[in-house]
């Protein structure tokens, strides 16, 4: 994996992680420190480090015995961070982590899913995505306690591939690449899913964007055909287009949060 970090508009130059993996990681910031959960390629067991402010990684250890064919991933909602992943054998199962007393025992989600599932944070909530195998998106919230029955979202998007999932202001964004390429995006204010824009200089790609907030910012990540990286920011409006990001080149999709201000992303990168 490689790791960059925008500052302000400024990227860095990408640094190499001492981590592998063979899918998109995950990434959340929950007690001050930046997680990170990817695959072994190995044994596909989930695996987990962290990051402090000094930028000094812990070293990666076993989410339980847990494995996976795709990706898991990560949010920090009431005091703990939570954790979700498609087992091999179809469900998703969630955990959650203090530092008190480690990671919980799984939940089970009812039914099967495709891909990897989104989670993201809102009005104090975790809230998880999923793409069933009857082509449908179901969303779930966490109420700090435990999770609600899936809801069938009725967007109509037919996807190879999982979402992303991110609050900006007082709405929860969900965007997605759709099987022609295109970029689906809708927003939710704790009702209903509602179709938005999307930006105008947008990347056709057969991989999932990834998408950060912070705030009143929100960022999109695009891994272009040619597998470089496209950025583009929402602040009201996609009308500033995407712009591409110097020196990075990756397999698939990144992965994306705000850490100390900052835009922290990784990825797979392609051979030199």
């Amino acid at each position: 994996m490689e790791y960059a970090v925008r500052t302000g508009t400024s990227w860095g130059t990408p640094r190499t992680l001492p981590f592998r993996t063979i899918t998109t990681p995950a990434l959340a910031v929950h007690d001050g420190r930046l997680h990170i959960a990817y695959l072994r390629p190995e044994d596909q067991a989930v695996m987990w480090a962290g990051m402090d402010a000094s930028g000094t990684w812990t070293a990666p250890t076993l989410i339980h015995a847990d494995q996976s064919w795709y990706g898991p991933t990560l949010t920090s909602a009431n005091g703990k961070l939570h954790y979700a992943v498609t087992g091999k054998d179809g469900p998703v199962y969630t955990r959650t982590y203090t530092p008190a007393g480690g990671w919980s025992g799984h939940h089970r989600m009812s039914g099967w899913k495709q891909y990897s599932p989104a989670l993201a944070t809102y009005e104090g909530q975790a809230w998880l995505v999923g793409y069933g195998v009857d082509e449908n998106l179901w969303h779930s919230r966490h109420n700090g306690t435990s999770w609600s029955g899936w809801q069938e979202d009725d967007l109509d998007w037919k996807l190879n591939t999982h979402v992303a999932l991110a609050p900006r202001d007082n709405r929860l964004w969900l965007i997605a690449t759709g099987k022609g390429g295109q970029i689906h995006t809708s927003i939710n204010g704790g009702g209903t899913w509602v179709g938005q824009g999307i930006p105008s200089d947008r990347r056709r790609s057969s991989h999932a964007p990834a998408l950060a907030g912070n705030g009143q910012t929100m960022t999109l990540l695009i891994r272009g055909t040619d597998a470089t990286l496209w950025s583009a920011e929402f602040n009201g409006s996609w009308a500033a287009g995407a712009h591409k990001v110097p020196g990075i080149t990756l397999k698939e999709t990144p992965a994306a949060v705000y850490f100390g201000g900052n835009l922290h992303v990784m990825y797979r990168r392609t051979a030199t």
